[in-house]
């Protein structure tokens, strides 16, 4: 197979494959488990998020008050080294 069409295949497949496991996901999230008493996956997020006992969690606190650009960060914890080169 040579590279052209390797780059055909990935030009037209990949964004359809990438659209169908977003369906899923989508379609997923909003599913009922017979397990965790007919909640769905975002539901029992959900239940979790506004739970007391996750409460002072810094990944929830920053949820909560909308403060996204740091969303899930320590301020405590070690700096990250994933984007130094």
């Amino acid at each position: 197979m040579s590279d052209i069409d390797l780059f055909a295949l990935h030009y037209v497949f990949v964004p359809i494959i990438n659209s169908a496991v977003a369906g899923f996901v989508e379609a997923y999230s909003c599913h009922d488990l017979c397990t965790e008493q007919r909640g769905t996956p975002l539901m029992i997020w959900t239940n979790g998020i506004i739970s007391s006992s996750h409460a002072s969690d810094t990944a929830i606190q920053d949820f909560v008050s909308g403060n996204i650009d740091s969303f899930g960060e320590d301020p405590e914890g070690p700096e990250s080294n994933e984007f130094h080169h």
